[in-house]
């Protein structure tokens, strides 16, 4: 029996690597599952299924008419040579390029994953310019994932998204916590604590993220 086809495309192959690997093999159990990302941004084993197929797109982060010209040609070739039941996108540039191309190639089924938004700490055209990216992106696909209630909420409140067409799994996430892995311990939060010289009922932040101004560190 042939399976249905399933294109997963990705700016830089560590959105795979980091949050859509257990996705991607889920996937590949019922599906024929490619990986379309720019495998030139990281040289690293994305550690996939065998039965996955991996293609290298130069999609670039940022704005490079020429090359983003190109990308978008490759996609629409590719779509429209393999027959894809459905493309799934995630993050802004492969988003836009993936859901265009999948639009004009007449994929039935386009997803996008919203996991933020560049435009929030611009300002005047610059800001403009890419919310109606995003705007454009949400057009062209035919379901929208937000990462959480609060995005969710924020993008319909700018007009990005409808609040019918979007949608938020369980209480968010983009790939969902591994409860194995990551499970409560008494033990080692004591001794962290001990370590930082915090008392037991002290309040403590985590923020991991790269030291930039639209990761809300100012």
């Amino acid at each position: 029996m042939n399976k249905e086809k399933i294109a997963v495309v990705v700016s830089s192959p560590l959105t795979v690597k980091v949050f859509l690997k257990h996705q991607i093999e889920a996937l590949a159990e019922i599906y024929n599952v490619t990986v379309i990302a720019n495998m030139a941004l990281f040289k690293i084993d994305l550690d996939l299924p065998s039965s996955v197929k991996v293609i290298h797109i130069p999609i670039a982060r940022e704005i490079k008419v020429f090359s983003d010209i190109t990308a978008l040609y490759k996609l629409i070739h590719l779509f429209l040579k393999e027959k894809y039941t459905l493309i799934h996108s995630v993050t802004p540039k492969a988003g836009f390029l993936a859901m265009l191309a999948a639009r004009v190639s007449g994929v039935e089924h386009r997803l996008h994953t919203f996991t933020g938004q560049v435009w929030v700490t611009k300002q005047g055209v610059v800001r403009w310019g890419l919310r109606q990216l995003d705007k454009w992106i949400a057009t062209s696909a035919t379901t929208i994932l937000v990462d959480s209630p609060s995005q969710k909420n924020f993008i319909v409140s700018n007009h990005v998204v409808s609040v019918e067409k979007s949608v938020v799994l369980a209480d968010g996430s983009i790939s969902g916590v591994d409860a194995v892995r990551f499970q409560p311990n008494s033990c080692i939060r004591f001794e962290v604590r001990n370590e930082l010289g915090l008392t037991s009922d002290a309040v403590v932040l985590l923020f991991v993220g790269r030291l930039k101004k639209d990761k809300g560190v100012i």
